[in-house]
Parts: structure tokens; C-alpha cells; sequence
């Protein structure tokens, strides 16, 4: 079975063209790939940049970017652990993708996730003593001491 000749490398037979039976070959007397006959403009060179490359790699920012996120994180961690850990995790992030390390940041997760912790086993006791110290009459009262002393639920 013939196919019609093959073709020089960048050169396509038109439809309309008849190929010529002298120079028909079927594909198993083909020994390989079509040799190079011109070199391409590229060869040797690098190809061009697409144009969204152009410019290069954006430049790094003077400030980083995550800085005071961090500082508000690290300082939130210690209040509010669940929004201290998010503004932590966000300006890590954020510093990293500018290429800077956060510090603040870095420090705050920690404690942001000790802060829960200790808030999670400690909390209903502290919950307990103030729920027993707001109830009127409760705790012992000394006249012309400066504080009145709560008991403790067992």
C-alpha cells in the first residue's frame, strides 16, 4: 500500500497535487525520519521569552509585606488564640511568598495553639471560681480587708 511521496521536511503536498509514482515509497521502506534539509531560525539560540516573562522575576518588595499582621497576630495569640493563629498563619504565608522571614509570626503560632490549650483545660475551672464569686452573698467577707476570698466548686 502507497501513501504518495514523502514530503521534505516544512514542505506539505498540496491536495490538489497528483504524487508522483516514481518517488511513492510505503511507509515500512521509509528508513527513519526525514532528514534536516535547512536549519530552523531557532536552532542554537535560545527561544524567545513569552511576553508575561519578559520582564523577569518581580522585584522583592523593601518591606515585607507579612510584617505587622505578624506583630498583630503575635499580640492577638495572647487574647484571642483562635484570630491570633489566623493572623499568624496568614502573614507567614504572606512573608514567605515575598521572601522574607516572619519572626513574629513564627513565634505567634505556638503560642496561639498554647493559648488554646491551656484555655481548654483550665477554662471551666476559671469559669467555675467567677460564676461562684459573682453570685451575691457568696465568700467570705472580712470588714477592712481589701478583698473578699471565693471558695472553689469541687
Amino acid at each position: 500500500m502507497t501513501y504518495g511521496p514523502v514530503p521534505r521536511y516544512g514542505h506539505q503536498t498540496q491536495p490538489w497535487q497528483q504524487p508522483d509514482p516514481a518517488n511513492v515509497r510505503s511507509w515500512s521502506q521509509q528508513s527513519g525520519p526525514p532528514a534536516w534539509t535547512e536549519r530552523p531560525a531557532w536552532a542554537g539560540a535560545q527561544p524567545p521569552a513569552p511576553p508575561w516573562m519578559a520582564a523577569g522575576p518581580p522585584a522583592r518588595p523593601d518591606r515585607d509585606p507579612g510584617q505587622v499582621m505578624g506583630i498583630v497576630g503575635l499580640v492577638l495569640a495572647f487574647v484571642f488564640s483562635l484570630i491570633g493563629l489566623a493572623c499568624c498563619v496568614g502573614a507567614v504565608i504572606r512573608s514567605h511568598r515575598a521572601g522574607y522571614v516572619n519572626v513574629p509570626a513564627i513565634i505567634g503560632i505556638p503560642v496561639a495553639v498554647l493559648t488554646m490549650i491551656i484555655s481548654a483545660v483550665f477554662g471551666p475551672t476559671i469559669s467555675a471560681m467567677i460564676a461562684d464569686c459573682l453570685v451575691p452573698g457568696s465568700g467570705i467577707y472580712v470588714p477592712g480587708a481589701p478583698a473578699a476570698t471565693c471558695p472553689v466548686r469541687p
